[in-house]
């Protein structure tokens, strides 16, 4: 059975959000984040997913973390040899705005 490279892409994508890290942004001109591009081979397949990562989380442990999700969702979903995984963090994700400090701004103006 083929598994075409859109269909592996897509669960990459998916798999990819699933870690607590990762942001998910809508498309704007080209594609939203995550995204996937697969190179299916026979039983083999190589990616490369971009994502956005939330402020202030660590880059190298949510690449690792994002790899490991992909290559097993993909490889238990479609039985395909997942050869590697570039991850590529091509945008931070600001997060909530800072609370303000108490007072600040809090004068009556009469």
């Amino acid at each position: 059975m083929d598994i075409g490279s859109r269909v592996v892409e897509r669960i990459a994508e998916v798999a990819a959000r699933r870690v607590d890290e990762v942001e998910r942004q809508p498309a704007t001109f080209g594609g939203g984040l995550p995204n996937a591009t697969a190179k299916v081979a026979g039983q083999h397949v190589r990616l490369d997913v971009k994502v956005a990562v939330r402020w202030g989380r660590p880059l190298p442990h949510t690449a690792a973390a994002v790899r490991s999700q992909v290559a097993e969702q993909v490889s238990e979903l479609t039985g395909l040899a997942v050869d590697s995984v570039a991850v590529r963090i091509v945008a931070v994700a600001a997060g909530a705005p800072a609370p303000a400090a108490i007072g600040a701004g809090d004068e009556d103006v009469t």
